[in-house]
Protein backbone atom coordinates (compact mmCIF):
# COMPACT_ATOMS: atom_id res chain seq x y z
CA UNK A 1 0.00 0.00 0.00
CA UNK A 2 1.08 3.48 -0.80
CA UNK A 3 1.16 6.37 1.20
CA UNK A 4 -0.45 9.49 -0.79
CA UNK A 5 -0.52 11.92 1.78
CA UNK A 6 2.28 12.72 4.71
CA UNK A 7 2.06 15.05 6.90
CA UNK A 8 4.63 15.57 9.63
CA UNK A 9 4.10 16.98 13.38
CA UNK A 10 8.31 16.32 14.66
CA UNK A 11 8.38 13.02 15.88
CA UNK A 12 4.90 11.84 14.17
CA UNK A 13 3.00 11.96 10.99
CA UNK A 14 -0.35 11.55 9.55
CA UNK A 15 -0.71 9.62 6.65
CA UNK A 16 -3.51 8.96 4.35
CA UNK A 17 -2.79 5.60 1.73
CA UNK A 18 -3.59 4.80 -1.29
CA UNK A 19 -7.02 2.92 0.18
CA UNK A 20 -7.90 6.39 1.12
CA UNK A 21 -7.82 5.10 5.30
CA UNK A 22 -5.41 7.42 7.60
CA UNK A 23 -3.00 6.16 10.66
CA UNK A 24 -0.70 7.65 12.22
CA UNK A 25 3.21 6.63 12.05
CA UNK A 26 6.00 6.99 14.75
CA UNK A 27 9.47 8.42 13.14
CA UNK A 28 10.73 4.89 13.32
CA UNK A 29 8.13 4.05 10.32
CA UNK A 30 5.58 2.25 13.87
CA UNK A 31 2.17 2.73 13.51
CA UNK A 32 0.70 4.66 16.33
CA UNK A 33 -2.70 4.53 14.93
CA UNK A 34 -4.32 1.89 12.78
CA UNK A 35 -5.14 2.85 9.33
CA UNK A 36 -8.75 3.21 9.51
CA UNK A 37 -9.73 3.54 13.14
CA UNK A 38 -10.57 7.50 11.94
CA UNK A 39 -12.28 8.43 8.82
CA UNK A 40 -10.41 11.94 9.40
CA UNK A 41 -7.44 12.76 11.20
CA UNK A 42 -6.30 16.41 11.39
CA UNK A 43 -2.55 17.84 12.12
CA UNK A 44 -0.98 18.27 15.72
CA UNK A 45 -1.15 20.81 17.69
CA UNK A 46 0.53 20.84 20.72
CA UNK A 47 0.74 17.33 20.66
CA UNK A 48 -3.11 16.73 20.43
CA UNK A 49 -5.10 16.21 16.98
CA UNK A 50 -8.98 16.25 16.14
CA UNK A 51 -10.19 13.14 14.87
CA UNK A 52 -13.35 12.09 13.07
CA UNK A 53 -15.22 8.96 12.61
CA UNK A 54 -18.40 8.92 10.19
CA UNK A 55 -17.84 9.21 6.50
CA UNK A 56 -18.62 12.67 4.78
CA UNK A 57 -22.24 13.27 3.02
CA UNK A 58 -23.52 15.97 1.31
CA UNK A 59 -27.18 15.88 2.77
CA UNK A 60 -26.07 17.72 5.96
CA UNK A 61 -29.13 15.83 7.85
CA UNK A 62 -27.72 12.47 7.42
CA UNK A 63 -24.28 13.66 8.62
CA UNK A 64 -23.36 11.45 11.35
CA UNK A 65 -19.70 12.69 12.26
CA UNK A 66 -18.55 12.52 15.62
CA UNK A 67 -14.79 14.12 16.50
CA UNK A 68 -12.89 13.27 19.74
CA UNK A 69 -8.79 14.62 20.21
CA UNK A 70 -6.23 11.69 20.68
CA UNK A 71 -2.51 12.67 21.73
CA UNK A 72 0.49 11.83 19.75
CA UNK A 73 0.71 8.12 21.08
CA UNK A 74 -2.55 7.49 19.66
CA UNK A 75 -4.85 7.70 22.90
CA UNK A 76 -8.02 8.95 22.72
CA UNK A 77 -8.02 12.61 25.18
CA UNK A 78 -11.79 13.21 23.91
CA UNK A 79 -14.13 10.27 22.69
CA UNK A 80 -15.63 10.83 19.35
CA UNK A 81 -18.70 11.61 20.64
CA UNK A 82 -18.67 15.20 19.56
CA UNK A 83 -20.61 17.03 16.32
CA UNK A 84 -18.67 18.82 13.44
CA UNK A 85 -20.30 22.24 14.49
CA UNK A 86 -18.70 21.49 18.07
CA UNK A 87 -15.89 23.84 19.45
CA UNK A 88 -13.60 21.35 19.37
CA UNK A 89 -10.26 23.72 19.72
CA UNK A 90 -6.83 23.03 20.72
CA UNK A 91 -5.12 25.66 22.56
Amino acid sequence: MKNIVEKNYGEVTVVENSDYKWGVIDSKGNEIVKFGKYDWIEGFEQGLCRVKIGKQSSNLANNDNKWGIINENGEEVLPCVYDDNSPLKIR
